[in-house]
């Protein structure tokens, strides 16, 4: 390689490491340090609503036989999302005992078999993460509690305790 051509390469590495500190800044300053976090937190939200959404429509006639013994909606609301932010906090615990339990200290490594370079991951379960755990696990259990607590206070008494 002569000196020019050594030079134009050495100026497109320096680009493209300016490029990729430029683009995890960016995505930092949108997104946050978690993105994956934010999309797997979405996904359990989904989850949430699923189950919470089942658990209304299986327990119809007991939400109605509370209405008529004179709990109001709001009781009806808040129980369910009660329901929903405890099912998520033991979730979290589990989570965060598993994740203690498999991944602290583990280390893993690649081997690049061109230039012999080794990447090592060394994990860590930090009590701060497991507080970070344990926040996410509390927001999906009251956004995912939310509108199966709002249908639930909405269900109409007379025709829940009709169905079957």
């Amino acid at each position: 390689m002569n000196e020019s051509s050594q030079s134009t390469q050495d100026q497109f590495n320096h680009w493209k490491r300016e490029t990729i500190a430029q683009t995890r800044q960016r995505l930092r300053r949108d997104w946050g340090d978690y993105p994956l976090t934010i999309l797997m937190a979405i996904g359990a939200v989904f989850g949430a609503l699923n189950s919470m959404y089942s658990s209304v429509s299986v327990r119809g006639k007991e939400i109605a036989t509370l209405r008529a013994l004179g709990f109001g909606p709001t009781a009806v609301l808040l129980s369910t999302i009660v329901e929903s932010v405890l099912l998520a906090l033991v979730g979290g615990l589990l989570g965060g005992l598993l994740a203690y339990l498999a991944f602290n200290g583990f280390t893993a490594s690649t081997l690049n078999g061109q230039s012999f370079s080794q990447v090592v991951f060394d994990f860590a379960v930090t009590p701060e993460l497991l507080v970070q755990g344990m926040k996410a696990a509390l927001i999906i259990g009251i956004v995912g509690g939310f509108f199966p607590a709002i249908r639930a206070a909405r269900l109409p008494v007379a025709q829940a305790l009709r169905e079957l």
